[in-house]
């Protein structure tokens, strides 16, 4: 026998989709749900903390002008994230990677609290606000000028790509004759170097102009149509 089926009232019971669970009530989970799963937990609290301390640094900006101006969207807005950043890496000469962590904390905090979505920040003809209020062109410029200046200011800590001609100093200098490299760990070695390098160079970069690595022998020649490195024990 199989198993009995059931009762359409149970079915309807089961099935009951009355509003048990509130609109609100849904947004709210999910939200929780989604920036969970986003975002880490130093994450979060990086977040909130950058958020909460804008919040107080408000409270006093220009006599308390702007003291409400995060918790209500309106044009005001923007400038008292402008005038948070500012403070903080005009006044307290914190680095850009500061100005980026606000920004970001402002932009999930305006999503989550005011689900303010897209990547404009516009009146609309009924005087709503729509869009995100990072993205307001001000605040945006601000925001790129320091990006910029800290691109040119940090170029020498990081470590530049290596190009041709960079590779082909480097080589110059293996073959001429006396090099400290020679006399600090034979010719053979500095070989075998100036081959892996060459190698290694084409083969990470692929760099079509240089497609061939000779190994030419004393005494010989070879005549070829792109750039290539000759290595020999002469």
């Amino acid at each position: 026998m199989g198993r009995p089926k059931p009762k359409q009232s149970d079915l309807v019971a089961k099935g009951n989709t009355s509003d048990t669970f509130g609109m609100d009530e849904m947004l709210e989970a999910t939200a929780s749900k989604t920036v969970s799963h986003l975002y880490s937990d130093a994450t979060r609290t990086m977040y909130t903390g950058h958020v909460a301390r804008g919040h107080e640094y408000l409270q006093n900006f220009n006599n308390g002008e702007f003291k409400d101006a995060i918790s209500e969207l309106s044009e005001q807005t923007p400038t008292a994230i402008l005038a948070f950043i500012a403070f903080k890496c005009e006044r307290e000469d914190k680095s850009f990677k500061t100005a980026e962590a606000i920004r970001s904390a402002f932009k999930q905090y305006f999503r989550d609290t005011h689900r303010c979505q897209g990547t404009v920040w516009q009146q609309e003809s009924d005087g709503r606000w729509t869009g995100n209020p990072v993205y307001e062109r001000t605040l945006t410029n601000y925001y790129t000028s320091l990006k910029k200046q800290y691109g040119r200011e940090n170029v020498t800590r990081q470590s530049l790509p290596m190009s041709y001609q960079d590779l082909t100093v480097i080589m110059l200098y293996l073959q001429s004759p006396g090099n400290m490299f020679i006399q600090s760990v034979g010719k053979d070695f500095c070989l075998f170097f100036q081959a892996f390098a060459a190698t290694g160079f084409c083969l990470w970069t692929r760099y079509v102009s240089c497609r061939i690595v000779l190994f030419v022998a004393a005494g010989s020649s070879f005549a070829y149509s792109i750039p290539y490195f000759c290595i020999s024990r002469s």
